[in-house]
């Protein structure tokens, strides 16, 4: 408007079936939450027609004014002039705008209570008292025009306006069938458009657009016609037929090579069309009516019901769902250039002309993850009657052992008739979720989140009969095999104040081998279960990857990720894996594996231990590599190869075996342990049917430097490495798990020799606790603590780590702390093997 301008001109209804008249009229107020949008072009639609002919009499409310004069067009398109103080969409004056046709969701009645509940905002098309432009209000054959932000959407600055009106009733009607008409076919499909009208001339470009083989069908000469008027070839019909021709019917079908049409919009009302439509379809064929005639249709139900047809019936604008360029919630925060904003990150750009049409869709998806994000989580319900949590609490210092062994106590009685556990008590690595106890993962970089669900493992134990004491502290992040990286302190050596209790289930480890605890569920990503128990003297075993459901654990790398016990015989690690194994219907590392309670190793192992005490025709297979490599401590090797020769001694074969392969396992597991380890850590990792733990998700993201900086140097470490390799070395980490695939086939070739394989399981025993003066410091008493361990995370073998006897420090030779002899038995090939 210029100046003080309170006046326009606008073509008016003044009589039903008399022409509009040109009146000087007053620019229209607008409200708080309205727009004011100078118009620059509007359409002329069908429905405009009918009301100027009277044919909705006084169903418009506007007709029943004493002066009947009001201003038609429900297809304007234009530019915002001003924004009302509290207009919501983040519109701005100079906006280039369309303006569809509703306006003022009442929020109270069905429709809108309906829309709210799943697109979180009213939505006046929905609402059951809307206005609509040119019927219930003035609409756009004026210089100026108000607008409702909710209905209005921005427009391609490359899309004229005289271009852009027809699209906000008729081109959004035609795309609103068009989607329903093509749910789950392909571009290239063969599609028809029946009718070449304004509808069908839009429907026909924006079918080829698609990339649809696409039919105009007309009995029109001037709607064939139209059909191939089009802006540029790309968008010509590749078929048009006369639908009155006596072979229409088998140009179709030829067209289609006798198959049919995948789908077909009807854009006419005539009777004889709409059925005849139904015969041209394929077998399972989508028709889609914009159409409907007046009189009663008839169709042939046959056709429907023996060609399994659907038919769906589709109207103007003012009644279907779909928008041109979608609409988006009225608070929407994507602005114009976020484009841009996003694929600087990556050193990449789009086309100007494109950048608002891609601005649009990503805030069409904003609104889709918006909507998802108001939906209740779908998680598995803990049993709180059966199993309630009493006194959840930070340990006291009275309660604490071996520096800071515990995370969160809590007591959770098992199963009082549970079998195979009853009476056992558990702790539970500070990463496995339990409903209502808080979990820190040995960070302190966000605070401590709280699970809604039980992971399966914690269900399985106490259906047992295993009582629950608590949460025992894990290592930062679970990304350390030392005990000093905890933000909650440092977890000290049962055997040895100072010395290291290994990692990441370092308190698992010292509560079960100091005898406090009797079994303790671990995780292993690199040897997280086995190097503690290595170090501590306790039995720790990895099962099979996928043998225990990794559900409710929080996830470091989904190849690397293990769960298993940690106790202190062979018998009761056995009798905790008969409760855990199997699969849970949830978690796809165990897609394979067979049901819960499928083994009894316990029970076998029971008779094997009755029968006999020896070991003939065992054949053990001691791996030259695993020993000889220049880091293994010579004590530790001594241990070992005594605790084989112990085996000789009791019947089984004992031989030398070289796999050099061995060798790259550590290599191959840092590449893929950094690049998908990092993503996991960013909030990247996908691709897998898991459970999403949700609070946790939201509880870490997003990074902040303030966040980061509290990571302990080995996460941190983590997602430098990651970072750089995945923009270095593109195609590293799918090299990495095809080699890791080879190490897995020289073991098991192995394994056709050998009943199990052996070798130590650190090779050195506990070290002192680091400094954390520097990531240097921080990183030299672990350095090769995994050599053995890590490389059958990749594999995904069983490994179990045993307590073989003890050897001096390596500071320290009058300190004597546990050495390990790991077994890794049987074959990967399938989970009902050997174990």
């Amino acid at each position: 408007m210029e100046g003080n301008q309170s006046k326009m001109k606008a073509a008016q209804v003044v009589e039903f079936g008399k022409p509009y008249q040109l009146n000087t009229v007053a620019i229209p107020d607008v409200k708080d939450d309205e727009l004011l949008v100078k118009i620059h072009a509007a359409g002329f639609c069908h429905s405009d027609l009918q009301v100027l002919s009277g044919q909705f009499g006084t169903k418009l409310p506007i007709a029943t004014c004493a002066d009947l004069s009001w201003i038609p067009s429900h297809e304007p398109a234009g530019i915002v002039i001003r924004v009302g103080r509290n207009c919501s969409g983040g519109f701005k004056v100079g906006d280039r705008v369309g303006v569809l046709n509703f306006k003022k969701a009442c929020t109270q009645c069905s429709g809108c209570r309906l829309s709210k509940r799943e697109n979180k905002y009213y939505e006046p098309r929905y609402c059951d008292v809307r206005e609509t432009a040119g019927f219930q209000h003035d609409g756009a054959f004026a210089e100026y025009m108000t607008a409702d932000p909710a209905t209005t959407v921005l427009l391609p600055s490359s899309l004229p306006f005289e271009q852009a009106a027809p699209l906000m009733c008729a081109g959004a009607t035609v795309w609103g069938a068009l989607e329903k008409a093509t749910t789950g076919l392909s571009p290239g499909d063969a599609i028809a458009i029946i009718g070449i009208g304004g509808l069908g001339h839009l429907g026909v470009q924006f079918a080829k657009a698609m990339g649809y083989r696409t039919v105009a069908i007309d009995n029109r000469a001037e709607g064939r016609q139209l059909a191939t008027e089009v802006p540029s070839s790309e968008l010509q019909p590749d078929l048009v037929v006369d639908s009155a021709a006596s072979d229409a019917s088998d140009q179709i079908f030829r067209f289609t090579n006798g198959e049919g049409l995948a789908a077909a919009v009807v854009c006419t009302d005539s009777l004889e069309v709409n059925a005849w439509a139904l015969h041209l379809l394929r077998i399972a064929g989508t028709l889609v009516l914009l159409g409907l005639p007046p009189e009663r249709w008839m169709f042939d139900s046959d056709v429907i019901v023996f060609r399994e047809l659907l038919y769906r019936i589709s109207g103007s604008y003012a009644n279907i769902m779909s928008v041109f360029f979608k609409d988006v919630s009225p608070d929407n925060p994507v602005k114009k250039g976020r484009t841009e904003e996003l694929l600087k990150r990556i050193g990449c750009t789009v086309d100007p002309k494109h950048a608002d049409d891609y601005d649009n869709l990503l805030a069409a998806v904003h609104d889709c993850a918006e909507y998802i994000s108001s939906l209740p989580d779908y998680q598995p319900a803990p049993d709180l009657k059966a199993y309630p949590r009493d006194n959840i609490h930070r340990p006291s210092e009275k309660e604490q052992v071996f520096g800071a062994a515990w995370a969160h106590k809590v007591l959770i009685k098992g199963k009082a008739t549970g079998c195979g556990l009853r009476g056992k008590t558990a702790c539970i690595k500070d990463c496995i979720a339990i409903a209502g106890v808080p979990q820190f993962y040995g960070s302190d970089a966000f605070p401590a989140w709280t699970p809604t669900t039980d992971a399966t493992v914690i269900t399985r134990i106490l259906e047992a009969g295993a009582d629950i004491q608590g949460t025992a502290v894990c290592e930062n992040f679970c990304n350390s095999t030392s005990s000093f990286t905890s933000a909650q302190g440092t977890v000290e050596n049962p055997h040895r104040e100072g010395y290291s209790a290994g990692g990441s289930t370092s308190g698992g480890a010292a509560l079960v081998s100091s005898g406090l605890i009797d079994i303790a569920i671990g995780t292993d990503q690199g040897g997280s279960i086995r190097v503690p128990s290595s170090l501590c003297g306790c039995v720790g075993f990895k099962p099979t990857h996928g043998l225990v459901p990794y559900t409710g654990i929080t996830s470091g790398d989904a190849i690397d990720d293990h769960a298993g016990p940690l106790a202190r015989s062979v018998l009761q690690a056995a009798e905790c894996l008969d409760a855990i194994a199997g699969y849970d219907g949830i978690d796809d590392r165990s897609v394979g594996a067979a049901a819960h309670g499928s083994w009894k190793f316990a029970e076998s192992l029971r008779i094997g231990i009755g029968s006999s005490t020896r070991l003939d025709g065992i054949k053990v297979g001691m791996v030259t590599e695993g020993f000889e490599q220049s880091i293994v401590q010579t004590e530790v090797r001594e241990v070992v190869r005594a605790a084989a020769q112990r085996l000789k001694e009791l019947g089984a074969i004992v031989e030398e075996v070289s796999i050099p392969l061995h060798l790259e396992g550590p290599a191959i597991w840092t590449i893929q342990q950094r690049i998908s380890g990092a993503a996991g850590i960013l909030g990247q990792a996908h691709g897998r049917r898991v459970l999403g733990l949700t609070e946790f998700e939201q509880a870490r993201l997003p990074w902040t430097a303030e966040n980061f900086s509290k990571l302990f140097p080995s996460t941190q470490n983590t997602v430098i490495n990651g970072l750089y390799l995945s923009e270095t070395f593109p195609g590293l980490y799918g090299k990495s798990v095809n080699i890791g695939r080879q190490i897995r086939d020289a073991y098991e070739n192995s394994l056709k020799t050998f009943d199990v394989l052996v070798m130590p399981t650190t090779p050195y025993v506990a070290p002192k606790h680091g400094s954390r003066e520097s990531p240097r410091t921080c990183f030299e008493p672990s350095i090769g603590l995994t050599t053995n361990t890590a490389v059958f995370n990749v594999t995904g073998h069983p490994a179990m780590s045993l307590p073989v006897g003890f050897a001096p420090a390596k500071d320290d030779t009058a300190v004597y702390l546990p050495s390990i002899m790991p077994k890794v038995p049987g074959s990967i090939t399938n989970h009902s093997g050997r174990r």
